[in-house]
């Protein structure tokens, strides 16, 4: 259904500055805009972002070639197209340049995640974000007589798009600060040198070389895309074709910046609050419903789940922090805790995991606190009982689930991988000291 999808929209949809060949399970991608050595403008960036979104869940492709047309990869940004921006209020042009990076970043984040493998076929010039998306390709083959540049510096910029964290991880720290700093242009063999590239071949072997790569790949369709966790009950969805879908309490605090972490992944969201009043500042932003939500009413649950449908994750963070020991908590505070931050998220579950399961499966993540049966804290008697109870109920659900899925197998490498690379980065800085368990539910 997927691959039928995507070259209806290949046919149909997709804008002549990015056009896809398939043949084979290999699907390559070129940038068409030949005429300014394909340098990327808005539309360039939406259409790639399409193509990619489309691609990375299509089970018929099995390796994707990205490249450039009229014999360079690309030169960078457009800089005719933001000349244009002098026009608009300086409030416009931040508005204008945030959306673009924005989509800037998910493209390199869809290119990390997919599960196909990704070769850059590099000719003539590459600069700024061009090199960017060398750098995020897991193979990389180039003409001998291609020049590579990080450009920004010469237009008294820094340097975005990803190459600020790709680049110190690929050549070192001080080389990254001199490609940086100094803007100088590179060729194609301390571009291999410097393990940018894998491969240098001359450019009457470039195509030929591009051809022979996916052949000697396992020939193994790619694995199911893992889609990324979501709020209270969030719908997900990469654009264009998916159909992932997240949803969550996310009008302040950790709900509301889970759910703008799941918009900047592509994802398509359902944010719900108790005071949709709340929501104000999610609902301005592309591809986010907002509605009022009292998970504690039962009957108001069960119609959220009728209108979202099917999720793939659904993320429960709606609760409520009472103080007080055990003396001085009151039944109704101690009712009121259980209703909201127990009660109601079994009934979110109950409420949407049948489709869920009807649909192959998804995610659940269930809001606790290190105040729980990790670690107990004075005067958080309630708060306490309820997060503890949070982590039994997802500990009780988890083991039910994984006997139905039998997964039956070791973890991936790639699925630890996944974890490392977490870890290492810059999100983690304050996770510490902890064991982290990826078992598929064994020890459970």
């Amino acid at each position: 259904m997927l691959g039928r999808a995507l070259r209806q929209q290949e046919a149909h949809d997709m804008s002549d500055t990015v056009q896809i060949e398939r043949e084979n399970g290999i699907a390559r991608v070129t940038l068409n805009r030949p005429e300014v050595l394909n340098a990327l403008d808005a539309e360039l960036c939406e259409a790639l972002l399409a193509a990619l979104a489309a691609l990375e869940r299509d089970s018929e492709t099995r390796v994707l070639v990205l490249r450039g047309a009229g014999g360079h990869f690309m030169a960078g940004g457009d800089l005719r197209s933001f000349y244009e921006l002098i026009k608009l209020t300086p409030d416009e042009r931040r508005q204008h340049f945030e959306g673009f990076i924005d989509v800037v970043h998910r493209i390199i984040r869809i290119m990390r995640r997919m599960p196909q493998p990704v070769i850059a076929s590099i000719a003539g010039a590459t600069g700024g974000f061009g090199l960017s998306l060398v750098l995020a390709a897991d193979l990389a083959v180039c003409a001998a007589d291609s020049i590579f540049t990080m450009a920004y510096c010469r237009i008294g910029t820094s340097p975005d798009g990803s190459s600020t964290w790709f680049l110190p991880r690929t050549v070192g720290a001080k080389k990254a600060m001199e490609l940086a700093l100094l803007g100088d242009r590179f060729g194609a063999r301390e571009a291999e040198r410097l393990g940018i590239v894998n491969r240098v071949v001359s450019p009457h072997r470039l195509e030929e070389e591009t051809r022979r790569w996916p052949a000697g790949l396992p020939r193994a369709p790619p694995a199911p895309t893992p889609t990324p966790s979501g709020c209270s009950a969030i719908r997900a969805m990469p654009p264009s074709n998916s159909s992932s879908r997240r949803r969550a309490k996310s009008g302040q605090g950790i709900g509301h910046a889970t759910a703008v972490a799941f918009h900047n992944e592509g994802a398509e969201l359902w944010a719900t609050d108790i005071d949709e009043a709340k929501l104000a500042g999610l609902a301005t932003l592309e591809g986010v419903t907002c509605r009022a939500l009292d998970v504690r009413d039962a009957g108001a649950v069960a119609a959220a789940a009728d209108e979202i449908g099917a999720l793939d994750v659904l993320f429960n963070c709606a609760g409520r922090v009472p103080h007080g020991a055990l003396l001085d908590c009151e039944p109704e505070d101690w009712e009121e805790t259980l209703s909201l931050n127990v009660t109601a998220m079994y009934r979110m579950i109950r409420a949407f995991l049948p489709a869920m399961l009807a649909q192959g499966g998804g995610s659940i993540i269930n809001m606790a606190s290190v105040v729980s049966s990790v670690k107990a804290a004075p005067d958080r008697c309630a708060y306490g009982a309820s997060k503890a109870a949070v982590i039994g109920l997802t500990k009780r659900h988890a083991r039910t689930c994984s006997r139905a899925t039998k997964w039956g197998r070791m973890a991936s490498p790639s699925e630890i991988a996944a974890l490392c690379a977490y870890l290492g980065s810059d999100e983690s800085a304050f996770v510490t000291g902890q064991a982290l368990v990826i078992d598929g539910a064994w020890g459970l």
